[in-house]
């Protein structure tokens, strides 16, 4: 009435409600048998039955690298054709201007992993979608998952000076970064990615390279990273490798050891939200 609209219950705190506005909900899907089928793919993600020897990507999907000019960096495409059998569960998809970063799960060589991209070099110039990424962020420190984050060329905010909300959205993902326990890979997809920092925030930096980098870039990308690759199929090549290392030896993850028994990092107190948060 106040504002002489007529809304029904669902409009003002439905599943479209939370999905596009304030992201609570992660997926959204059209009947109860497709729910079924999707919780049925995470729960084979999250448990898998066992560590792969690499990658198993799907024969169908041509691998994507990352293109040489500004546009669509990291897009759906690019990330299916570099997970297993290219399965990726995005989630928040429909969460209102956040649509340059796309979040999800997906697993590497049968490691389940979140993953957060830039699909374009200005995927963070709106706020929310810094929200995006805390809430899966936070997914993975609940549930003990690698946090994967690709980076384009602009992380920082791209009017000057950035607003308040955007500094604070910056700031709560920062601190979202520094609680989790799990290992963090960040990709640096080019030159100018290198110098954001949101990579300080990383135990890994994976420089990969865009093509037409001067002497001095590479140089940087050398000093400042942990591996540089030519392209992203090495670069995720090269994370599936590391990631059993890090599972064994820093954290104790989802996929910790498949010769081990399965051990989950969660307290019984948090076991609500844990269940709430794979609710679909």
């Amino acid at each position: 009435k106040v504002l002489g609209e007529n809304k029904t219950n669902y409009e003002l705190g439905g599943a479209g409600a939370h999905f596009e506005e304030s992201g609570e909900i992660e997926m959204v899907f059209d009947s109860e048998e497709q729910v079924i089928d999707h919780t049925r793919l995470l729960l084979k993600l999250f448990y898998p039955s066992d560590i792969l020897p690499s990658i198993a990507r799907d024969p169908k999907l041509a691998p994507l690298d990352v293109p040489k000019d500004a546009g669509i960096v990291f897009g759906r495409d690019a990330i299916k054709s570099h997970v297993d059998h290219g399965l990726f569960h995005e989630t928040r998809s429909g969460l209102k201007d956040a649509g340059g970063i796309l979040s999800g799960y997906a697993s590497l060589a049968g490691t389940p992993v979140t993953l957060v991209a830039t699909a374009t070099d200005y995927g963070l110039s709106h706020a929310k979608a810094f929200k995006k990424v805390v809430q899966l962020v936070e997914a993975a420190q609940d549930i003990s998952l690698p946090v994967i984050l690709a980076t384009g060329s602009q992380w920082e905010a791209t009017t000057i000076p950035a607003s308040s909300k955007w500094l604070m959205g910056r700031e709560e993902l920062f601190n979202a970064l520094k609680r989790v326990r799990s290992p963090k890979i960040s990709l640096a997809l080019g030159p100018r990615s290198v110098e954001q920092a949101i990579h300080q925030h990383m135990d890994v930096t994976v420089y990969v390279k865009r093509g037409g980098e001067s002497e001095d870039e590479l140089k940087r990308a050398y000093e400042n990273c942990t591996l540089v690759c030519d392209s992203l199929t090495d670069a995720f090549d090269q994370i599936a490798i590391l990631l059993p290392s890090f599972s064994t030896k820093q954290t104790k993850t989802i996929t910790d050891d498949a010769k081990r028994p399965l051990e989950i990092s969660l307290p019984e107190d948090t076991t609500q939200a844990y269940d709430m948060r794979l609710g679909i």
